[in-house]
């Protein structure tokens, strides 16, 4: 009789379980590289198949804007945002980031509303969620958030406009960003 309450009790329990579990997705099987996106009460977010630090094949989240859109396992913008080159083209309160493309699966830049970091666009960073473009970028001496740029001219004096090779959720590409002068 104690047996079949306490079987009972375990079978309750388990079945009032059915919110989604984040962390246990992280530890599933899967194919080394195979990408997807894993909804969350908090949105829907990228991971790729890859290694964790203990060397073993997991999924594993990657860093996507807040607005961005995740589809197969890509940051690509949202609907409506427009493209950008660089930073002015872009109302005030959003910020031009590198997305991936839906078309071509390739970088390119969009405006979207800008994160909630205190570091604005070209201001020194130390990780991406200090930007308010969601991405810091190492150079010589020192990290900076990205400002995106077409020529010297969209940068303060005296930074200039560099190009950059990034990675975005598995997808290689060059930007510009303004960054301190070369001297």
């Amino acid at each position: 009789m104690r047996t079949g309450r306490l079987a009972m009790a375990v079978l309750v329990i388990a079945s009032a379980c059915t919110a989604p579990n984040p962390d246990f997705m992280m530890q599933t099987p899967c194919q080394a590289g195979l990408r997807q996106c894993v909804m969350t009460p908090r949105g829907n977010y990228p991971v790729v198949c890859g290694l964790h630090e203990r060397g073993e094949l997991t999924l594993l989240a990657e860093r996507c804007p807040s607005s961005a859109a995740c589809q197969a396992g890509l940051c690509v913008p949202p609907a409506d945002a427009p493209s950008c080159t660089r930073q002015r083209d872009c109302r005030t309160g959003q910020v031009c980031v590198p997305l991936v493309a839906a078309e071509g699966r390739m970088l390119s830049g969009f405006c979207i509303p800008a994160g909630t970091g205190s570091a604005a666009p070209g201001q020194r960073c130390e990780t991406d969620e200090n930007c308010q473009t969601h991405l810091c970028l190492p150079f010589r001496n020192g990290n900076y958030c990205l400002r995106a740029c077409r020529a010297d001219q969209d940068c303060d004096i005296p930074d200039e406009c560099r190009e950059l090779n990034i990675t975005v959720t598995g997808v290689a590409g060059r930007i510009r960003s303004c960054l301190p002068a070369s001297r």
